[in-house]
């Protein structure tokens, strides 16, 4: 029975323990690390085509095809066709009450003035609410508010307006002195005007 050298003996059982070190210490390391040449822990890794070829077979580059992207961008884009007339239309609205809120007021304010000056008209150096003045713009929000010219005795009638500009342009309100509403709308694409309320919201219908 031959057997070997002491020192042969002594060498196989640092190999053996080596490798065993190497796979407990490197278990945890990177990919970089890996790449470097340098586990976690500090120990030297073997590198080498042939461990580059079984390195690459695991390792991929994480990223997006353009078949993905171009799906995704037509996604947001069909989201936003969506969405986007449904948010002016709310952002529109909210804008819209300023008018009609402006004239709620103002009318109050008429038959006010009426009730101490017994004339919706300008009277001993009084005018009434309807008329701007330096320190009365009747502005509300993108509304001008005004007395509409009328034909008939402004002592006893008025017509009350709200003229839109900016975000508003072409909508117009009014109210008479028994509370007649009417809406005028030109040049904004699916809403129609009403001679008997306020109109609102698109597609409103005018009551009958």
């Amino acid at each position: 029975m031959q057997t070997q050298p002491l020192n042969a003996v002594r060498q196989q059982d640092a190999r053996g323990h080596g490798r065993k070190r190497f796979r407990e210490e490197c278990l945890g390391a990177s990919w970089q690390q890996l790449d470097d040449g340098v586990c976690a822990t500090g120990v030297a890794v073997r590198t080498g085509p042939s461990f580059d070829r079984r390195h690459a077979k695991g390792h991929r580059t994480a990223g997006f095809t353009l078949i993905e992207v171009m799906i995704t961008v037509a996604i947001v884009a069909i989201l936003a066709a969506l969405a986007l007339p449904s948010y002016r239309d709310y952002v529109l609205r909210g804008q819209l009450v300023d008018g009609t809120n402006g004239l709620a007021a103002m009318r109050a304010d008429m038959e006010r003035y009426y009730q101490d000056n017994r004339t919706y008209d300008k009277v001993n150096g009084f005018v009434p609410p309807c008329v701007s003045t330096a320190g009365r713009t009747n502005i509300v929000g993108t509304f001008q508010l005004s007395c509409a010219p009328i034909s008939t005795d402004k002592s006893t009638t008025y017509t009350l307006q709200a003229v839109g500009s900016g975000p508003t342009a072409g909508f117009t309100f009014t109210v008479d002195q028994l509370g007649v509403q009417g809406t005028t709308i030109t040049g904004v694409s699916g809403w129609s005007g009403c001679d008997k309320a306020w109109v609102t919201k698109r597609g409103m219908l005018c009551p009958t």
